[in-house]
């Protein structure tokens, strides 16, 4: 399973990817993760949208051999990921 959204550079985005990730995590089943998935989220946005001051994107991923959480910036003068 896997969920991918872009969002804007503005701070508001860093609350929308954690609930994003809240709400995705509770769909999967998987909601005990949730607090410590949302502050690492938090950070991860948090350094992605600043430096740049350009969009991100994340990406949630669950699988037979774990979970994956993805933060990557989308600056025109190159990608960075976390």
């Amino acid at each position: 399973m896997e969920i991918r959204g872009s969002l804007g550079p503005d701070p508001r985005a860093v609350g929308e990817a954690r609930r994003l990730t809240e709400t995705t995590l509770r769909a999967w089943g998987l909601a005990a993760l949730s607090e410590t998935a949302c502050l690492l989220v938090s950070e991860l946005m948090t350094n992605a949208l600043l430096p740049a001051r350009s969009g991100a994107e994340i990406v949630l991923h669950c699988g037979p051999d774990g979970g994956r959480i993805g933060v990557c910036g989308t600056s025109p003068l190159g990608r960075k990921g976390s």
